[in-house]
């Protein structure tokens, strides 16, 4: 069968789940989570979204008894083709909804900054198909990232940045949109454009949405960052309005209603 993204890609993801599935920190049985999403819309698409977090959460493979299991990825037999084909089918079959929201949920993370651009993980008449993917490594980890110790995060953020990075080559996204530390940006040889929206909370900290421009080797591309918390854009409750401002930046068809 056929992939979208490049057969190297995949499989130096399954090596890199193969080198680390030993460490105690890493779920098992599990899969290099290199996105989830619609690939094929994402790619007929002419203006292109992803989002990128950290690092998928142990709750992917967690059923309802307790065990890890591929319950999400049911098509899932480790090669090649048929990861792509599993990480594509995510949000058809049962998605993580207490972190990606529900199909007609509109208030949560991501999602509802992307619904107000028109765009949606799930498949929904009127809106376009947006990527996930995770920035620091594809591996899940019980603690996720930031309750794993250094030593950890350096061994997956190794091969995994590096991982991700190819990705991004691939996919050639118009937009990356993220929630996660600004330290982060570092890495991205990042270009401060501008602020759509900013808040400050009771205690003074100061919340804030930037627009950047990024370049990845030789690919450049735009990146919206947002503030976050316990989930992306957390401390905002006006995300749809965000992604309107998004939309209207990058002079994408707006919709009345969300």
């Amino acid at each position: 069968m056929k992939t979208i993204l490049t057969r190297k890609l995949i499989d130096c993801a399954l090596r890199h789940y193969e080198n680390v599935k030993h460490l105690s920190d890493v779920i098992e049985p599990s899969l290099p989570i290199l996105f989830f999403g619609d690939i094929k819309s994402y790619f007929k698409q002419d203006f292109k979204v992803v989002t990128a977090a950290l690092n998928p959460s142990d709750k992917e493979f967690l059923n309802e008894k307790g065990e890890y299991s591929y319950h999400r990825f049911p098509k899932y037999s480790e090669n090649i083709s048929n990861l792509e084909e599993s990480l594509s089918d995510y949000f058809n079959l049962t998605p993580y909804t207490k972190w990606f929201g529900k199909k007609e949920d509109n208030s949560t993370g991501f999602k509802a900054v992307l619904n107000g651009m028109g765009y949606c993980f799930y498949k929904r008449n009127g809106y376009k198909s947006a990527l996930h993917t995770d920035f620091c490594s594809p591996i899940a980890t019980k603690p996720t990232w930031s309750g794993l110790d250094k030593s950890k995060k350096d061994l997956l953020f190794r091969d995994g940045y590096r991982l991700w990075s190819n990705l991004i080559k691939e996919l050639k996204p118009d937009l990356i949109i993220m929630s996660l530390k600004k330290s982060y940006l570092s890495l991205l040889n990042s270009k401060f454009i501008g602020t759509l929206e900013q808040k400050v909370a009771r205690n003074g900290i100061v919340y804030s949405v930037e627009n950047y421009k990024i370049t990845i080797d030789d690919f450049q591309t735009n990146l919206v960052w947002g503030s976050s918390q316990i989930t992306p854009f957390m401390p905002f409750s006006n995300k749809s309005e965000i992604g309107l401002k998004i939309a209207s930046l990058f002079s994408l068809p707006i919709k009345e209603k969300h």
